[in-house]
This record gives structure tokens, sequence and C-alpha cells, in this order.
């Protein structure tokens, strides 16, 4: 397993830094729990002591998905192993120390959001703590919590509604015609082996790990897929998602320059060979200064839509159209 350029061989190999990432680590769960397997054993390798193969264990059966033997639970700032008949009092395995129990308190209250009382999500607590607990205090102070939610339940993190992870290919339900309200949703692949998107018998998307593509729906039925990539003689666009920040961006290489630029927060964007748009999460469209000339048409139709939220800018023959979120 190589992670950041590193191969993994032991517990060590996780803490130097600058390799462990938990994006790239999430990619790679199925290969890292491979790794600390063998023979059915775990491998003395990652842990140190008896406390760091406990932490292991609950890592393993994290990832494994298991739905036995997760007898865990975090207690007065301690992971510990729930009592049983014999040993009735819960036997603390680590001392989380202050900073990973503040992240543990975050990470508490978001999974125990009163909106999703029908579901648990006690092993992924478990999982988590028990891993950044093993990689040591470099890494704790690191550990993102929203952005360890973005990857792995994105409805807890701060894309809720907003993100659909797919690790397989994925179909989705053709909007028959448009209803209101419209949200877009970016779709990420979250696997490490290319996966094709489409809606319904449509034309597929084919997207590498990490690679993401905008979709246009109405709850659950998919109204269009925007484009990616667009490019003219001058600029090239693409559409990227940032795993460790949860949140869309732009990329505008100058192809004159091999200078590459960064707009956070762009669900979509229009390009011609005259110029390029985008438009923000919160549902404007913004031509950059250098392209207003070229662009006057386009600022032109958007006065007519200026206090709409859009999601999209596309050309109808002549005509600048726009999807918009409601009627």
């Amino acid at each position: 397993m190589i992670l950041n350029g590193e191969e993994i061989i032991n517990i060590g190999s996780l803490r130097i830094p600058g390799v462990f990432d938990f994006a790239s680590f999430w990619r790679q769960r199925e290969e890292f729990r491979a790794l600390i397997r063998q023979g059915g054993a775990l491998n003395n390798a990652f842990y140190d002591n008896e406390a760091e193969r406990e932490l292991l264990q609950i890592v393993d059966k994290w990832l494994d998905n298991s739905q036995i033997g997760m007898n865990y639970l975090v207690e007065d700032g301690k992971l510990c192993k729930r009592g049983n008949l014999l040993q009735k009092e819960n036997v603390p395995i680590a001392d989380l120390g202050e900073v990973l129990t503040r992240k543990y308190d975050r990470l508490h209250a978001r999974s125990t959001d009163p909106r999703f009382a029908g579901k648990s999500y006690h092993r992924m607590e478990c999982g988590l703590i028990a891993l950044y607990r093993l990689l040591g205090d470099d890494l704790i102070q690191a550990f993102d919590v929203d952005a360890c939610l973005n990857i792995i339940a994105p409805e807890l993190g701060t894309n809720a509604g907003f993100c659909l992870l797919c690790g397989q290919d994925t179909s989705f339900p053709q909007l028959q015609e448009i209803t209101y309200p419209l949200a877009p949703k970016v779709i990420v692949n979250a696997s490490n082996h290319p996966i094709r998107i489409r809606v319904d018998a449509g034309d597929a998307v084919e997207l590498l790990p990490e690679e993401c593509v905008v979709g246009v729906f109405h709850e659950e039925a998919c109204h269009c897929l925007l484009p990616q990539t667009g490019e003219n003689e001058r600029v090239q666009l693409s559409i990227r998602y940032n795993w460790a920040q949860g949140r869309m961006s732009l990329s505008i290489l100058d192809k004159r320059t091999g200078s590459e630029e960064e707009v956070k927060d762009v669900i979509s964007f229009y390009i011609d060979e005259y110029g390029y748009a985008y438009v923000t999460k919160e549902g404007k469209v913004v031509i950059p200064e250098s392209e207003r000339f070229n662009m006057y048409p386009l600022k032109s139709a958007y006065r007519f839509h200026s206090d709409d939220s859009i999601i999209a800018v596309y050309m109808d023959g002549p005509i600048f159209e726009f999807i918009v979120s409601s009627d």
C-alpha cells in the first residue's frame, strides 16, 4: 500500500509527517485492512503495545463494517470496552487526552443530531477515534472532524444534502418534466477505480477516483448532468471537488502562460469562444473582470435573473438561458 508516495509497512510509516491524510486513507481502506490482517490475526507491525492492539482491532472492525463485537464507547475522556456479565465495569483502553476528547465531542454532537435519530453512527465514532488515537498526537492535532464527515457521512458534514458519494456505476432516474425546487448536487467517485454515472439510459460520464460531476436534481430525480470541463483558445476550465475541505472549486488554466487559478464554491460554468463565467454555490453568476467586455450579452441577460438563485447558464440558439432553483 502506497500512501502519498510512502510505502506503508508498519504503524511508524503512517506517522511520518506528510504521509497520512484521511481522504487518501479512506479510498485505500480495503488495502489497509488487508495489510493489517495476516492469516486472520492482526499484524503486529501496526501496534506497539496491548492498548494499540485493541485500538487497531476497533479500526479493523469498523472498516470491516461488521455488526458483531463493536462493544466500545467513549466515557469520561477514555475509549473503553463495555462491561459484561463477568466484568460489569467498562474497561478503559486508551486516554483520549484534551484535544481528541474535544474533537470527539464535536463528532458526537454531529452524529447524534435529532434529524438522524433513526440511524446509528456509533461504529463510525469508535472507529475514527480509535484510528486517530493510534496515529498519535501530531495527527490528532490535524484531525478535521468536518472533513472526515464530508467523506464518510456527508449527511452530517458541512455539505449535508449537497454531496453524493458513489463507489460503483450509478444511474439516476430522469426528471420527466421540470419540477421545482431544483438543487445542484455534486456526485463524487469515492472508490479507487473508475465509475460511470448516467441519467436513465443516457450517455454515461466516466469519473476517475476523486473526480466529480454536478447534477441538477428534484428530490431523487435528475434533470441533467452539467459539464465537467470546457475550453476556448485562452483558458481551460474544470470543476473539482476537494475532499479535505468538502467543497467545490473551479480550476481556470491559462493556456498561454500555464498558470492556474482556483475559485472556491463554484458549482457550474459557461464558456464559449469569446469568454467565460461561472455560478457560485450561492446561486450568483460571476463574470470575471477580464471577461466583462466579451460577455456583455450574458451580463445583459442576467439582469433579468439577478434575483433568482441560478444553478447553471447555457445557450439555446442565440439566447442565454438559466437553470434556476425555483419558478
